[in-house]
């Protein structure tokens, strides 16, 4: 899994510029399809999260990890993270609550 961070290059004139994927990390993890009760829960805090994605805790340091995607390598597959945890409070393990982004072609 690859943990993106989208990066806006910057013009000389102060105009928006080009955004970039760029990759942050890229860690190993689990991704499950929230079934039954965990699919109702996530729907109770408004969140539209369809998958759970476990890995092992990663340090942000200056980054806020819920402005990161994540891409699973080699499937083109695209996560937004809605909602991330550290288990047990003993950073050792990440959870995150996804919502898959699909793309143009699934959409119609």
């Amino acid at each position: 899994m690859q943990f993106i961070e989208l990066v806006e290059s910057g013009s000389d004139y102060g105009a928006g510029g080009e955004i970039t994927r760029e990759q942050y990390k890229e860690v190993w993890g689990s991704l499950e399809a929230l079934r039954g009760r965990e699919y109702w829960d996530s729907r109770q805090t408004q969140s539209e999260a369809t998958h759970i994605i476990r890995t092992r805790y990663i340090p942000a340091g200056n980054k806020n990890l819920a402005e990161l995607e994540i891409e699973l390598k080699g499937t083109g597959r695209v996560f937004e993270i809605e909602h991330f945890n550290d288990v047990d409070g003993k950073q050792k393990e990440h959870e995150f609550l996804v919502k898959e982004r699909l793309t143009p072609a699934e959409e119609e």
